[in-house]
C-alpha cells in the first residue's frame, strides 16, 4: 500500500478519533482549571495559616516580655 493509498484511506474514515481528541483536551483543559483553582485555594490557605502563626508567636513574644 502507497502512502497516497495510506492517505486516503485516512481521509475516508469517520472522524471519530479526532472528536476523541476534541473531549479529551476539553477535559484536560478543564482539570487543569479546576487544578489552578485548588492551587490558588490552598496558597491562601497557607497565606492565612502562617498570619495567624505569626500574630500567636507575637503574642507569645509580648507576653514573655512582660514576665
Amino acid at each position: 500500500m502507497s502512502a497516497t493509498e495510506l492517505g486516503s484511506d485516512r481521509d475516508n474514515r469517520p472522524h471519530e478519533e479526532t472528536i476523541e481528541i476534541k473531549d479529551l483536551l476539553k477535559v484536560l483543559i478543564q482539570s487543569q482549571a479546576k487544578l489552578a483553582e485548588a492551587q490558588a485555594q490552598q496558597a491562601k490557605f497557607q497565606e492565612d495559616i502562617q498570619s495567624q502563626m505569626l500574630e500567636v508567636l507575637k503574642s507569645n513574644s509580648a507576653g514573655n516580655k512582660q514576665q
